[in-house]
Order: C-alpha cells, then structure tokens, then sequence
C-alpha cells in the first residue's frame, strides 16, 4: 500500500452533520437471565437481546409450516418467537435484505431498505414504514451494487450511495426523493467506482468511507479512504493484479479497506490499517469468509467472521467456529460461537449481522446447513435453517437460538437465482429486531420475514 497527504477533492462537497458516537461503555458484565433493559440507539449499552427466550440444546425439529399471510405473524413452533411477513413476492419475484454487512433500518427505525428484483430483471431498491412495514415506493437511486447503499446514522432522512459510471458519491433525501452530489471522483478515477467485495457500513460517525477504483485480473486498483464530511481524500493506496497471488504488493484487486465504527482502525484483506492505509497488525485468519463490523461490549471496533478453516495462529484457539471475533484495535480474537457454546462447525452460507448500534457485541447469525424436503420434521443439529444470537463477551460469550428461517438458500432448484433465498439475516439499529429473507421451503419466490424479539414487543409498551 502507498499512502499521500490529505488532499482535496476537485469537486463538489456537502458538509453532512454528524452526532459523534462515543466508545467508553460500561465494562463486560454477565448477561442477567430475564433482563429487559431497552436498547436505545444513541446510547449504546449492554443489554439482554435474548431476554424472553427459551434456552435450547441439542437437536430441534423444523416443521413444515405454511407462510404468514402478509403483515400477519407466526410464532415459531420450536423457539416461541415472532415471525411476521412483510412483502407479498409472486412467482420467480425477490423480495431480501440488500445484505447482512448493511443496515436496513434507517437511524430512527422509521425507514426499512430492501431490494426487489423479477424474472431476473434489473432489480431495485425499495423503501417501507420501519415500524409497520407497509410499502412506501421505489427509491430513485443507481448504487455501483446491490449493497452499496448506506443509511446516515443519525439523521433518518438521509442515505448514501456511489455511481459506478458516473463516479460521484450521491447524498440521497428519503422525503424529497432528491439525490444531490457530494463528492467528484472524476479528476482521481478513470474505472468503475466500487467499494467491492464484502461491503461494509462506513463508520459510525458518519465521517469515513473507503473505495476502490478499477481492479481486474489484469489491472490493480487504486483505494481511497475519505472523510466524507470534509470532501478530503485522506490516502490512496494500490493494491496488487487480480487475486495477487504472485504480486509482492500482497493484496487482490477487488475490495477496499472497511472503517471500523471509530473510522479509526480498517478491515482490508485480513489485516489492520490506520486512515493513512499503513498496516497496523494482522488477524488470525486463514481465509476472508463471511462478516460484519461491529463493536465488542467494551466499544471496541472488531471485525466477527465465520471460521471455517484453521489460521496459522494460536491466537483465536483454532479459529473455526461460527462466530470468531477480532478486536480490531490490539488483533485479539477469540471464539464466540463454536464449540464450546454447541457448533462444531459452521453451518453452510452462514452470514453475520453485527449492526446493531444500541448493543455492542451482539452479533445475529444465520446458516442454512442441510436442506431438502426430507429435513423437513427431521431432527436437526444446530445450525441447520436456523438464525440465532451471539453474544461476543471475552469471557463468557453466550447465545440463543432465534428462529428457522426455511429457507433452502443456494439449495433452492426452481428460482432464477437461487442466491438469493440465502437468508442474510441483518439486525436492526436497536438490535430488537432481525430481518430475513426465505423461499419457505424451497419455493418459487422470496420474501421477506421480520423476527420480533421478545425485548421488543416489552419496550415497545414502555
């Protein structure tokens, strides 16, 4: 990596107002059985997201069930919990979570964010009433991807998004369904303009995203890191040719650094960088598997990935399980879920959900494992079709076990594209409330599917 001088950008930039997010918590305590304290989103602290729900061990059966009507909900028959539909997909139609790296929910919860897609079409991105859940129209915005379309943290009207073709970074208004430009890469950036790879929230203050310009198989790629805020560019990196295996440069072509929520430290390609895009240390990881950035208890920015192979690293006790955690400020990690807390190994196309602002160190899981008609009854181990909660404390992490999805993911033979029944399971900004996607069985579409916790039916009557 080479890193420059702060420069400014050569053209427009909007100064965003931020509310910055403070990191000292209370210390690491022991979650108390049946406590109900209630998130609130900008004061993060510890709370019990699995007040309410029923410890379960071992294997569970997953019954056939027909799906919620829409709006209406179904309480899961093996864990007691809330599952309410809130789209209405026709056949061969897709109605998901945009990713579980990204926020669906606005700052306040009053905005929800899915992507809609039919017949394999030009897919778009939709917006609903956060709290009931009613279709409110299609946002008029043109992300580099699917995914890469950020809520503002603190003001609830606002989200951002980055124009591949054109490459400007857009600031988009909900209320006036107006995209204004913030920031001009023209005059740097002469390729696509992506964040790339397993995209990540920018920081939590609202101040710093990272992009990437160009990388192919034949071409590396320019990275930026950017303070939004300013309109500076804060560095420039390089990284190596296509998946860089023989390049001494090191890293492949095709993702950028990630902030962590201080904007801080960044994730890019198993390592640790400061804002110059300096490495700072690395991680006890064999290789990048599915993740999200968050917070441990203590507000530290950490990176949680499922460990699906052994690093060559002592420091993580083997490093596989289903949710591994890395503190992305001293390179400390540890298993959170695996097999001490009942995986062994993680379940196929696992996805993890760390976005929940008010909870720092809860992380929503979910993994479709075996699927298929004849599992369907059968008793199974955890996590086949299951979504659950992980509680990443050091030194007593602990877990619940949520709800099945059923859904059968990649498994799934009469959809267009079958990655999309992948789950993808994103937790809300308050963290009472998880989304999911789900073919229901192996079905001809895909809609989405709202977990209430307990939690937030109680301090919804607060």
């Amino acid at each position: 990596m080479t890193s420059h001088t702060t420069h400014l950008f050569l053209g427009s930039a909007l100064a965003l107002s931020a509310t910055l997010m403070g990191t000292a918590l209370a210390p690491t305590t022991t979650l108390a059985a049946g406590a109900a304290q209630c998130p609130v989103i900008d004061k993060p602290s510890i709370v019990n997201l699995c007040s309410g729900i029923e410890p379960q061990f071992g294997p569970v059966r997953m019954l056939r069930k027909d799906k919620p009507d829409l709006y209406e909900a179904m309480t899961d028959p093996t864990f007691g919990t809330t599952i309410r539909r809130i789209t209405d997909s026709s056949a061969h139609e897709i109605n998901k979570p945009v990713y579980s790296t990204i926020q669906a929910w606005n700052a306040d919860e009053s905005y929800l964010m899915l992507y809609n897609q039919i017949d394999g079409e030009d897919g778009e991105h939709r917006l609903y009433d956060g709290q009931n859940y009613r279709f409110m129209g299609t946002l008029d915005i043109d992300p580099a991807d699917i995914e890469e379309v950020f809520w503002h943290t603190t003001d609830p009207d606002t989200l951002f998004y980055a124009n591949s073709y054109y490459r400007i970074l857009y600031r988009y208004s909900v209320s006036r369904a107006q995209s204004t430009p913030m920031l001009d890469f023209t005059q740097i950036c002469d390729a696509d303009l992506k964040s790339g790879g397993d995209v990540h929230m920018p920081s939590w203050d609202n101040r710093y995203m990272g992009f990437r310009c160009g990388g192919y198989s034949d071409e590396a790629a320019k990275t930026y890191i950017v303070n939004i805020e300013t309109g500076k560019l804060i560095s420039v990196g390089t990284s190596g040719v296509g998946d860089a295996d023989d390049d001494p440069r090191g890293y492949d072509a095709y993702s950028a650094p990630m902030p962590g929520p201080s904007g801080e430290t960044w994730f890019y390609q198993g390592d640790v960088l400061n804002t110059k895009q300096q490495k700072l240390r690395d991680l006890a990881i064999k290789k990048e598997e599915h993740s999200s950035i968050g917070r441990l208890p203590d507000g530290s920015d950490a990176f949680f990935a499922v460990g699906f192979n052994p690093a060559n690293d002592d420091r993580c006790g083997g490093s596989v399980g289903q949710v591994i955690a890395h503190n992305l400020e001293t390179g400390e990690c540890f298993i959170a879920h695996g097999p001490d807390q009942g995986i062994d190994y993680p379940g196929t196309s696992s996805h993890l959900s760390a976005l929940a602002r008010a909870a720092p160190g809860w992380v929503a899981s979910s993994s479709v494992g075996e699927t298929g008609i004849k599992n369907i009854g059968a008793y199974q181990p955890m996590p086949s079709q299951e979504i659950f909660l992980t509680f990443a404390d050091k030194d007593n992490p602990q877990h619940c076990r949520v709800a099945h999805h059923r859904s059968f993911g990649k498994d799934n033979e009469v959809l267009d594209t079958p990655y999309y029944a992948e789950p993808h399971v994103t937790i809300s900004p308050s963290g009472t409330r998880m989304l999911f996607g789900s073919d229901w069985h192996g079905g001809d579409s895909v809609d989405t599917y709202v977990i209430e916790l307990p939690i937030h039916a109680a301090c919804a009557t607060k």
